[in-house]
């Protein structure tokens, strides 16, 4: 398991499909793998090279937004304290 990067064409017919994702979904993403164009690199990250350009995405499952974004620095000390369980999953 990983990060990978993930790009649609608008012409494709996964970018309807693309613009429904949001954070915390479940995606099945089927795609070949690309360079990715000079200046566009990610160092940060292993696959960092390399994305993903989608032929076919499938929600798996959707999920409601988060009272707070997982992995949020500046989340206020108050909703951290009330979604505790949540924040214990982020990397602060």
């Amino acid at each position: 398991s990983g990060l990978v990067q993930l790009v649609c064409d608008p012409s494709s017919s996964a970018y309807e499909k693309a613009l429904e994702v949001r954070s915390e979904f479940v995606l099945v993403a089927k795609g070949k793998a690309r360079l990715r164009g000079v200046g566009l690199e990610n160092p940060k990250l292993k696959t960092g090279k390399i994305e993903i350009v989608l032929e076919e995405l499938v929600i798996e499952n959707k999920s409601a937004t988060p009272p707070i974004e997982i992995g949020n620095k500046h989340v206020n000390e108050d909703l951290r304290l009330k979604y505790r369980y949540l924040d214990l999953r982020s990397l602060n």
